[in-house]
């Protein structure tokens, strides 16, 4: 299964993310943020990822002028994602903490 050829697994994503009450809204944007990450990998495995790929992903956001506040739900967004792929209770983040 890879991120772009398996359309079931931003199906289950959805899933679990509906299971942890997330909004509509908030899902569409997250499984975005999802497909942007895996057209910057390519076809590969999730579980093939490393954290430095990720985190260029995320600074190369903020190289092309993203905002921080797009940067911070774009972490969010796949922070999520993982702790999908690896069966972990998915906990929002307190936004007053921000």
């Amino acid at each position: 299964m890879t991120y772009t050829d398996e359309p079931q697994l931003l199906a289950d994503f959805d899933l679990y993310l509906r299971g942890c009450r997330v909004s509509a809204s908030t899902r569409d944007n997250y499984a975005g943020a999802v497909r942007q990450f895996a057209s910057s990998v390519g076809a590969r495995r999730p579980e093939s990822v490393t954290l430095r790929e990720f985190s260029t992903f995320l600074r190369g956001l903020e190289a092309n002028g993203k905002s921080p506040a797009t940067v911070a739900a774009r972490r969010a967004a796949l922070g999520a994602f993982v702790a999908f792929l690896i069966g972990r209770e998915f906990k929002r983040p307190d936004r007053r903490a921000a």
